[in-house]
């Protein structure tokens, strides 16, 4: 997959600029990363996704430095994402994904009021 990305960036790399900038200038944005092993090492994949565009990048790491790589410092968007705390530094206002609210409110129902 990584090779794949690579090849692409090198025959696509002023697209994939453009889709950049598209992503810095979207009002919303959702993003999310995933491990992924690469030649025994570990990796991340990300995707960032608007209403109009898919923007997908490797990384090292996980974090809010790979967000702002991709959304820059000054992102005035809602960002979609999960519940990661690196996330909270990253720029842009918030909205937590629904999926990641929902289990803990189920759990503190739950909880609280026990199936009969």
């Amino acid at each position: 997959m990584v090779d794949y990305l690579k090849k692409a960036a090198d025959l696509f790399g002023d697209e994939y600029k453009r889709i950049k900038c598209e992503m810095r200038e979207s009002r919303i944005c959702n993003y999310d990363d995933t491990g992924q092993r690469v030649d025994t090492k570990n990796r991340r994949l990300w995707a960032f996704v608007s209403k109009e565009a898919v923007l997908y990048l490797t990384s090292k790491n996980r974090g809010k430095k790979v967000v702002i790589k991709v959304l820059g410092e000054d992102y005035d968007g809602v960002s979609g994402q999960d519940f990661y705390p690196s996330f909270d530094g990253a720029p842009g206002r918030k909205q937590k994904c629904w999926s990641h609210l929902i289990v803990p409110a189920r759990k503190n129902i739950e909880r609280k009021h026990p199936p009969a």
